[in-house]
């Protein structure tokens, strides 16, 4: 989704790397590339990987990038921490081995203060930056840009799983309020100069360097908010989500607006729910979204086709992505059923007594909603009607 606030600072980050000579290269795919070794692209950097494991070679030395991300880990979160997405936008800046570490260090970090600062407007004194103890010229280039909120910390550092390369990190942290303990993550830097899986073994003579800044958070940084879902981003459309329904609570409206966007934009790149890799995530997804939907009282439609139009697709496109919707329930309720006839069956056979919650949900392969209906005593068969009047 996006607001006028959240265009504004891409376009401005569009601008700004080109005047600092980085070839802006627009989003790849969700999907990650199959040699990337992940089933979606969850940063900017990973279609600059090999660039910065040398493994090849880019003519292009300092590259730019807003990537559209997906990252499925910790989903159970989304919703409640304020701070992550299923789906998300992050700005990205790379130097691919241009030049040694005291250059690409002090140019790297410059375009990204400056950026917050002087382009986007954030308060300098509410900036903090995390610093590894004997990062000496990363710490020097922070204090002549006249930060001295600076952190040391010997968690900054980096080994990549593929290739014997280490890095040193720099964060940029924003002080929701007065308290330091409020800091939160804006943007990560990250310098690939140790050709060794420990840091200061091996150091090379010219230094790769990666970043990944979340658009969500520097607009909540800019709006002055505490949550990303108080943004301008999102808060319009969980504010039309709460206003479909009469439940209270703000943090499932907030969950169920993460999986819509999730869904949309999965579905809008051309992934089918299935039962393999990236369209089994989409398939999760989905019927996540159903059960929510279920449980707030609302209309799964009315909040896909409202999430469409935030997301800026062509409205007349709705009908083939709600088509896909629609099918997919209709498969999920038919396994429902199947699964309840299952647990019917166990429950004649044995008792009620005799089935647990594991059995239901591996083997029938029930939501937690029906199991709790079961194991308090509803009758199967009038749950198997709630699920075929679903589609009716």
């Amino acid at each position: 989704m996006e607001s006028l606030v959240s265009k504004k600072i891409k376009d401005s980050f569009k601008s700004f790397s080109g005047e600092k000579g980085f070839v802006y290269h627009g989003s790849d795919p969700l999907i990650a590339k199959e040699d990337s070794r992940l089933l979606f692209n969850i940063s900017g950097g990973v279609k600059y990987q090999d660039e910065l494991l040398e493994l090849k070679e880019s003519d292009e030395k300092k590259v730019s990038s807003i990537q559209r991300c997906l990252r499925t880990d910790g989903m159970k979160s989304i919703g409640y921490s304020g701070r992550h997405h299923l789906f998300f936008e992050m700005l990205g800046h790379f130097m691919l081995y241009e030049s040694a570490e005291k250059e690409t260090k002090e140019e790297f970090i410059k375009f990204a203060y400056d950026f917050l600062v002087k382009v986007v407007g954030l308060d300098k004194n509410r900036l903090f930056v995390t610093v590894h103890p004997q990062d000496i010229i990363t710490l020097e280039t922070w204090k002549k840009l006249g930060n001295n909120n600076i952190l040391l910390t010997s968690e900054n550092t980096f080994t990549s799983p593929y290739a014997d390369k280490s890095a040193l990190r720099t964060e940029i942290k924003w002080q929701r309020d007065d308290d330091e303990k409020s800091l939160v993550e804006l943007w990560n830097l990250v310098f690939t100069q140790f050709d060794s899986k420990e840091v200061f073994i091996n150091p090379s003579s010219r230094v790769g360097a990666d970043s990944g800044a979340s658009l969500e958070r520097i607009v909540s940084a800019y709006e002055n908010k505490s949550n990303n879902y108080e943004n301008s981003i999102w808060l319009p459309y969980i504010n039309y989500l709460s206003s479909l329904s009469s439940y209270e609570s703000i943090d499932e409206f907030r969950r169920l607006a993460d999986f819509l966007n999730a869904s949309v934009n999965m579905i809008d790149e051309g992934i089918i729910p299935g039962n393999k890799v990236q369209p089994y995530v989409l398939r999760k997804i989905l019927r996540t979204i159903f059960d929510m939907c279920d449980t707030l009282g609302l209309n799964y439609e009315d909040a896909v086709i409202e999430c469409i139009k935030r997301n800026n697709i062509n409205i007349n496109r709705k009908e083939e992505l709600l088509k896909i919707y629609k099918e997919e329930l209709k498969r999920y309720d038919k396994s429902i059923e199947n699964g309840l006839a299952m647990a019917l069956k166990m429950i004649r056979r044995n008792g009620i007594e005799k089935v647990n919650r594991d059995f239901l949900k591996s083997t029938c392969g029930l939501p937690d909603k029906y199991i709790d209906k079961i194991l308090s005593g509803d009758d199967i068969n009038d749950i198997s009607l709630l699920v075929k009047k679903r589609n009716n």
